[in-house]
């Protein structure tokens, strides 16, 4: 029915009109302190976020099943359904839409929480805390390092596609509009020894370390990485026309 295919949309909608609303009151209530109220806003913007993503999530796979299964039903032979499948696996493994495996690295990287209580013992005068926690571009510049040898990349199973961001929002670090929490796990698939050598002789390890911020690296024959499940709306990029007679 109709309305089944509005209703994920609907629900997203008051969600938006649920979080406009709780802007509003964290700002009229102006007797509060500043600082906890835009934390109340921004948790609050991050969870109706994230309750949007889920719920358009689920839409998304729904309507590519729906889509797979017109496609099953229109196609006028066998030999055709194969290879439009075969197209839309492969279009599915390029654009990280489906779940992969095959030999790679995992990456654990930690707060250096054992650090900040020594540092904040000997001298609380000069603590700061900013300098034993991972920020967003520690994350940043780990999976920058590994985009050229890296066939697939995660961080704590968010797939990294063209699209992906990650970035800070107060304190909590997102990445596809998701809240991640340390530890992190970054995970890529590809030649391990390639994979090693790009995150060891990039900028930002020698700087973990010499932060002693808790980092391992375990290479392996198997490693799986789920499927991206955001959307990939393009709103502005075209595909450019060949007209006839161009080279």
């Amino acid at each position: 029915m109709i309305w089944k295919k509005y209703l994920p949309i609907t629900i997203a909608c008051l969600l938006t009109g649920f979080l406009l609303s709780t802007a509003l009151q964290n700002q009229s209530a102006g007797q509060e302190d500043p600082e906890i109220v835009q934390n109340k806003t921004l948790i609050d913007i991050i969870d109706n976020l994230e309750a949007e993503t889920n719920i358009l999530e689920t839409s998304i796979t729904d309507l590519r099943d729906e889509i797979e299964e017109i496609q099953k039903k229109e196609a006028p032979d066998r030999d055709q359904i194969v290879q439009m499948q075969d197209e839309i696996d492969q279009l599915e493994l390029y654009s990280g839409r489906s779940d992969v495996n095959g030999p790679g690295i995992t990456i654990e990287l930690d707060d250096n929480l054992a650090g900040a209580e020594a540092a904040k013992s000997k001298n609380p005068g000069l603590y700061n805390p900013e300098e034993f926690i991972v920020h967003d571009k520690n994350i940043l510049y780990l999976v920058s390092a590994l985009r050229g040898q890296a066939e697939a990349i995660s961080v704590n199973n968010q797939r990294i596609v063209s699209t992906s961001d990650i970035r800070c929002v107060g304190t909590v670090i997102m990445v596809n509009s998701s809240r991640l929490a340390p530890p992190f796990e970054i995970k890529a698939i590809g030649d391990p020894d390639r994979l090693e050598a790009a995150v060891k002789n990039c900028e930002e390890y020698d700087y973990l370390k010499s932060k002693d911020m808790p980092f391992s690296l375990i290479k392996g024959e198997d490693v799986s990485i789920s499927a991206y499940k955001g959307s990939n709306t393009v709103n502005f990029a075209q595909p450019v026309k060949v007209e006839k007679g161009d080279s």
